[in-house]
């Protein structure tokens, strides 16, 4: 394809230069918040608005650096609170529990 004027190469570079990083960040916000979507379904069909970290990080299939970002983006909101919680074998561990007005919204 030939240009017959090249200001319209450089106003279409200019365009797509100024508009693909706000792009950019709007699909990577979306895969965060995909990523908490997730967990919260999770959450709410498979473990009834409360579950183990162990037990959630597992049946999530995520990495553990994208599982904890997700959940301190899900504390941050308020979503889920954070407990400490005794096995049977006596070990402390987390439990995650969400947010009644979220398990609410959610089904």
């Amino acid at each position: 394809m030939s240009w017959k004027h090249p200001a319209q190469s450089l106003y279409l570079c200019d365009f797509y230069f100024a508009n693909t990083i706000p792009f950019l960040e709007i699909v990577s916000e979306q895969d965060r918040l995909a990523g908490e979507r997730k967990l919260v379904d999770l959450l709410v069909s498979k473990y009834s608005g409360k579950a183990g970290h162990s037990s959630l990080l597992n049946s999530s299939h995520m990495r553990k650096r994208e599982f904890n970002e997700c959940i301190a983006g899900l504390i941050d909101r308020e979503a889920i609170t954070v407990r400490a919680s005794e096995s049977t074998s006596g070990r402390v561990g987390k439990e995650y529990v969400l947010s009644p007005l979220v398990m609410e919204s959610w089904k």
